[in-house]
């Protein structure tokens, strides 16, 4: 009798363990965009928008203009120049579902007055 072993996780890489199944899985690629604007006391509010991959700069640029409106920050200088496409990544869960709800995610980084969140 001839007796034929093989390691089944080379074989059918699918029996990998995953804590979630991969069709589960949240997925979405993303665009970030660098973001700067000045406020009205001079201070730069700097943040990235975060918009499904394919977005538009133009509409990238409103919804940072939006975002402005939120915080209280209307008033503040934003030009398009200023809003910068930078890079595309896989989003993290947290991101999907937030641009899920709003159409947009936001990085706060330097000068940023309040969180939204």
């Amino acid at each position: 009798m001839i007796l034929i072993a093989f390691d089944l996780t080379f074989t059918f890489p699918a029996l990998v363990y995953s804590p979630v199944p991969l069709f589960l899985e949240k997925k979405m690629k993303v665009d970030i965009y660098d973001t700067y604007a000045r406020a009205l006391d001079g201070s730069v509010v700097h943040f990235d928008v975060v918009v499904p991959n394919g977005t538009q700069q133009q509409k990238a640029f409103e919804f940072a203009r939006r975002w402005l409106d939120q915080i209280g920050q209307a008033d503040s200088v934003l030009e398009q120049s200023r809003c910068n496409y930078c890079h595309s990544e896989i989003a993290s869960e947290t991101v999907i579902d937030e641009i899920t709800r709003s159409g947009l995610y936001i990085i706060e980084m330097e000068g940023c007055p309040s969180k939204v969140r």
